[in-house]
């Protein structure tokens, strides 16, 4: 008994919801038809924007460094947060602003830094999206006014999480550290070839070295006799044998050197690119039919929730009644 009087309470209320948006039809689609020419108006003064989109998989950071050649294991879910967190810093964010020129690009004007800074912070989260997908890679999408800078921001943030992962594998910073040893050991021969050529030339001395060649043994009698010569014998053979060692360590250091930039240009690619950036000529944003209808959509169902709230509130009670007096008209006649 007692579900059958819930049952009929439900359909009753059901049909007086029915009676309440009858009555109010002329405030539903004064509303709905509201919200469409709002969305329509205020969208078709967008302007548009193109998408480019790229998809890949960072590699497992801990198994780097792997050699020349070798395969990049994917990488998991802490590797793809990493990487994330890499792409959305502030780092990476005031490269982007700075090498795209965003501020001059979308006019953004403002009287304080703060106020300027904070334009800039929403219109990268309006157009760049970075997140993880259930397929666990990275997607990047990033809308511009122009599809040449939407898909030239796509690859510069490519090359910043490959870099990001090169830097942990430690090779850039091998092969420059031995290049900024190799060319300080070059200065400090330089150096020492001159000191050299400088006592020479000034002392007239010549060692053991020079004395196998017959033509240099007159200068060396002569040499013999000089005291300044014979004062500074003993530096001057110091620093030959020290320009010897250096050389010996120049060689050595030159060919791990190359071995460094050898590895670092055969390095492979740690990313695996699922889907490589591409550039469209087609408009992504704004969809203005989809976007009218959408906002008719939330107009319709915004404007029944009130027709029902203004019935329950006994807004249409005058409207009942005259119903009621119509059909009990109607019923005599």
């Amino acid at each position: 008994m007692i579900r059958r009087l819930k049952r009929l309470q439900k359909q009753l209320m059901t049909y007086e919801h029915i009676r309440y948006l009858v009555l109010g039809r002329r405030i539903i689609f004064s509303i709905t038809l509201l919200f469409s020419l709002a969305s329509l108006i205020y969208f078709m003064f967008q302007k548009e924007e193109y998408l480019s989109e790229s998809d890949f998989i960072p590699p497992n950071l801990q198994k780097l460094p792997v050699q020349a050649g070798a395969a990049v294991i994917p990488g998991s879910a802490e590797d793809i947060a990493q990487v994330i967190a890499y792409l959305t810093s502030e780092q990476t964010r005031q490269k982007l602003v700075r090498l795209f020129r965003l501020p001059e690009r979308y006019d953004i004007r403002a009287i304080s830094p703060r106020a300027r800074a904070k334009k800039i912070e929403s219109l990268i989260e309006r157009n760049i999206h970075i997140f993880r997908t259930k397929e666990q890679t990275i997607r990047i999408r990033v809308y511009d006014l122009s599809p040449d800078t939407a898909y030239m921001i796509n690859q510069f943030l490519i090359r910043e999480a490959e870099d990001f992962c090169r830097s942990i594998a430690k090779y850039k910073d091998y092969y420059e550290k031995s290049s900024a040893s190799l060319d300080s050991l070059r200065a400090e021969i330089l150096d020492l070839e001159n000191k050299l050529s400088e006592f020479r030339f000034i002392y007239k001395v010549f060692t053991l070295s020079d004395a196998q060649e017959a033509p240099t043994q007159t200068a060396i009698q002569l040499m013999l006799r000089n005291p300044d010569a014979l004062r500074q014998y003993d530096k001057v053979v110091s620093m030959e044998t020290r320009l010897r060692r250096f050389q010996e360590l120049y060689a050595r250091l030159y060919e791990r050197t190359e071995e460094a930039r050898l590895l670092l240009n055969t390095y492979p690619t740690p990313l695996i690119m699922v889907n490589p950036p591409y550039k469209t000529d087609y408009v992504e944003r704004p969809r203005i039919l989809r976007n009218t209808a959408i906002a008719g959509a939330i107009g319709l169902a915004f404007s029944v929730f009130v027709v029902i709230y203004l019935g329950i509130l006994g807004f249409f009670e005058e409207d009942f009644e005259e119903a009621e007096e119509r059909e009990l008209i109607a019923e005599k006649a």
